[in-house]
């Protein structure tokens, strides 16, 4: 009886813990403000004749999708104006949200075409313009995928990065590049 006992109260500590060990991919990014920085200078623009970055970081998903496949979302804040800042300066480019483009577009077709939208108008307001689309996925603690989509155009490329912390520093790895035109 007392092995059986011994057996069951083993059994259950076990399950507990198991029940109670976080998903790595739960736990905090380690030196999330390093990583941020990190991405940044990783970034580059691959387009040559534009002057502004329209930024697009938020992820969307469908609302029947299986939140066990969903990815850890890892909030890379590049719209905020700090790093908006950081990363015009490492472009040498002016850097814009989405939301904020929008929002002048909006205000454009308002009141100089009445709400009547014209045809021209978003190819006119995106002539030398690339709307970059960077997202992050957390594995773990220690590893983070950045993927990067660029439109200008009608050209599009994607860059996939693998960023791991390797002794105290972000370090990144190229896993993935298309261009489908």
């Amino acid at each position: 009886m007392k092995k059986i006992t011994g057996f069951a109260i083993t059994a259950l500590l076990m399950l507990g813990h198991i029940a109670c060990t976080p998903n790595k991919a739960q736990l905090p990014v380690l030196k999330a403000g390093d990583l941020r920085a990190s991405v940044i200078e990783s970034i580059k623009n691959p387009f040559l004749k534009t002057d502004t970055l329209i930024l697009d970081g938020d992820w969307e998903f469908c609302g029947n999708s299986d939140p066990d496949k969903l990815p850890v979302v890892f909030g890379l804040k590049l719209d905020s104006d700090q790093y908006k800042k950081d990363l015009s300066r490492h472009l040498s480019l002016r850097v814009t949200s989405m939301n904020d483009f929008n929002k002048a577009m909006d205000t454009v077709l308002k009141y100089r075409f009445n709400n009547k939208y014209p045809e021209s108008l978003w190819d006119t307001c995106r002539v030398n313009k690339v709307a970059a689309s960077i997202r992050a996925e957390q594995f773990t603690p220690e590893q983070v995928a950045v993927y990067e989509s660029y439109v200008y155009n009608n050209q599009e490329k994607s860059i996939k990065k693998l960023f791991a912390l390797k002794n105290g520093r972000w370090t990144f790895a190229i896993i993935d590049t298309t261009s489908p035109h």
